[in-house]
């Protein structure tokens, strides 16, 4: 009986551990500051907005209004985040037939300032690419 009873209480402690852990683990991804949050640039009569999820997902799309109302263009990819600087990876933003690509930024105040590339209506003339983004 004793026998049983501390097997009983070694599996419970390990299931405890191992809810706790991955509970730790999803904190973590989610503790960078970013989940969560948007962010919008204005762009000719349209809002470039750059949504960050969970983890390291990142989605960006062209919006209209100030509600930031979903227009086109949707495309997702990855970022990460050291200190105010963030990374993006497989991102680019699509506005008609151009190409948008943040590939860094800077975060400080509520602002976002990005570094990248564009493509003005052909992959093969990209060109730098700098925006200021705030926090909607």
């Amino acid at each position: 009986m004793k026998t049983t009873i501390k097997v009983l209480l070694v599996c419970i402690a390990t299931a405890v551990l191992m809810l706790s852990c991955s509970k730790n683990k999803d904190d973590a991804q989610n503790s960078n500051g970013l989940a969560g949050t948007k962010w919008a640039t204005s762009y000719a009569d349209h809002f470039m907005v750059i949504e960050f999820g969970s983890g390291s997902q990142v989605q960006g799309y062209i919006a209209t209004g100030s509600g930031l109302t979903y227009y086109g263009g949707l495309s997702t990819g990855s970022y990460s985040v050291s200190g105010n600087n963030v990374t993006f990876s497989g991102f680019d933003i699509l506005y008609l037939s151009c190409h948008y690509k943040p590939q860094s930024g800077t975060i400080s105040d509520g602002v976002m300032r990005t570094q990248g590339q564009k493509s003005l209506y052909s992959n093969n003339d990209w060109t730098s690419w700098n925006e200021t983004w705030t926090k909607h």
